[in-house]
């Protein structure tokens, strides 16, 4: 997938948590926040916060 369509996939998930959240549905407003997510983390490489914490064995160095 190229990176436009990850980012408009990532951009109608958005509108749809909005819009969940203004109908009062938070469960499934969960849901479109996880989906768009994934497409930032497919679009941007990352995965997760495990660049900002230290793995153990260096904290203790």
């Amino acid at each position: 997938m190229n990176p436009n369509e990850i980012r408009r996939k990532m951009a109608l998930a958005l509108q749809k948590e909005r819009r969940l959240l203004a109908e009062h549905k938070y469960i499934e407003a969960l849901d479109a926040r996880a989906e768009y997510r994934k497409y930032r983390r497919e679009l941007t490489g990352t995965w997760g916060d495990g660049d900002l914490i230290q793995p153990r064995e260096a904290a203790l160095a």
